[in-house]
């Protein structure tokens, strides 16, 4: 249905070692995308210039991210030269957007966006992307029509606030630096899929500070334990 509606390929995929593989796509077969790369399940894309590969690292802890520019350094030193920095801003503007654009940066005549999410049970997100002929999806329809379409067919929206998510995990190191209010966190919460209570969901729900000596005002002397 979505790539009938907008005219584009969309696919699924996950990572295998330093590419994304193709599990489903589904092709649209209008006129105008004639030119668009005819990929199929199985096929393998990079993580530097894919939407899907941006995507995907994008999602990513910092620490982990970091390890497997590593690995693509020492193992692809020709197109770590080629493609690392710009990877890394689009990488860097998909963590900040909530998605992953490639334009024209994987395939000349292509131009793609990405979304990543995360499936229960599954400590590795899946890949959720669309793609079209870039005369069929400048980069204009792609941040106006295109991303926000798959940030909410991949659920990428709160549940019950509507709220856009963003890319990656919640960084609990960084959240007890900055000691947030609870509120603010249970604001958070409520956007798990579905739209419950998170007291609904998470059997003995609680949130509490843990301090020595009395809380202060900031607050800066807490972490916020998140419990259940």
């Amino acid at each position: 249905a979505f790539a009938q509606r907008f005219g584009v390929s969309i696919s699924l995929g996950k990572r295998d070692r330093l590419d994304m593989v193709y599990l489903e796509t589904i092709r649209h077969d209008s006129p105008s995308m004639s030119g668009s790369a005819g990929l199929g399940v199985g096929s393998r894309l990079s993580l530097l210039s894919s939407s899907m590969g941006r995507a995907y690292l994008a999602s990513l802890p910092a620490a982990k991210r970091e390890r497997l520019y590593e690995a693509l350094r020492t193992q692809q030193p020709a197109q770590w030269a080629a493609e690392g920095a710009a990877a890394d801003d689009a990488v860097k503007a998909g963590v900040r957007d909530g998605y992953a654009v490639s334009l024209r940066d994987w395939h000349p005549a292509i131009h793609a966006c990405a979304v990543a999410f995360f499936v229960p049970s599954q400590r590795e997100p899946y890949v959720v992307s669309c793609s079209a002929p870039y005369a069929a999806a400048d980069a204009e329809r792609i941040r106006d029509e295109l991303a926000p379409a798959l940030r909410e067919f991949a659920g990428e929206y709160g549940a019950a606030t509507g709220r856009p998510r963003r890319i990656g995990h919640f960084d609990a190191v960084a959240s007890a630096e900055t000691a947030p209010d609870v509120p603010a966190i249970y604001e958070l919460l409520k956007d798990i899929p579905g739209g419950r209570d998170p007291a609904e969901v998470i059997k003995d729900f609680r949130m509490t500070y843990i301090t020595f000596g009395k809380l202060n005002a900031g607050k800066s002397n807490a972490i916020l334990s998140i419990h259940g």
